[in-house]
């Protein structure tokens, strides 16, 4: 058993009941040791064995209770790769950054894919890494700053039309309680 830690800044909470929806989503998960989320830092720290469980699919059953986790995309352009071996090295390198949530290596058109906490890890230590097993790589020009706000503006969005759905519950919850109530009871025998 590989016991990890890593820390995931959570995107959505608006209260404490959220933060205990994560972390029994989390508790829940195979391999998962322990969950700590906390409402006011806005973050959750988990532990969790490597052999059993990836920092993906942590991320991805925060995603499947409807909240978001803070990370960034990196696209590195890989000088060198020729075969599946290659792909693995350089993979295998990856996921012992902390901070890495996925990986993916494309022999094909020689880009590493990289999504992680920006928080923890910077792009120059995932450069850094596929170096020192042997590969050149330069980053693909892109707008980490645009993809950021893109992902905060969803982000936004699902938040905002949560609200808006249960402001049209509220708002026709109460109109029908009020109808009900002012309506003069009629029986007619």
């Amino acid at each position: 058993m590989r016991e990890n830690t890593v820390t995931l800044r959570i995107l959505g909470m608006t209260c404490t009941m959220c933060a205990l929806t994560i972390e029994r989503q989390l508790l829940g998960q195979r391999g998962v040791a322990s969950a700590t989320v906390n409402f006011a830092l806005g973050q959750a720290t988990i532990t969790y064995d490597a052999d059993t469980v990836a920092p993906k699919q942590l991320v991805q059953a925060i995603r499947d209770v409807g909240y978001d986790v803070d990370t960034e995309r990196a696209e590195l352009e890989v000088v060198g790769i020729v075969c599946a071996s290659c792909v693995m090295a350089i993979e295998t390198a990856l996921k012992e950054i902390p901070g890495v949530i996925d990986e993916s290596v494309n022999p094909v058109t020689a880009k590493a894919v990289i999504d992680y906490d920006p928080s923890i890890v910077t792009v120059d230590k995932l450069i850094q890494t596929i170096r020192n097993t042997g590969y050149d790589v330069t980053e693909v020009p892109q707008t980490a700053e645009t993809a950021r706000l893109d992902r905060e503006r969803a982000s936004r969005e699902r938040e905002i039309a949560q609200y808006r759905n249960r402001f049209i519950f509220t708002i026709a919850f109460g109109w029908g309680c009020s109808l009900r109530t002012s309506l003069p009871f009629r029986c007619s025998l």
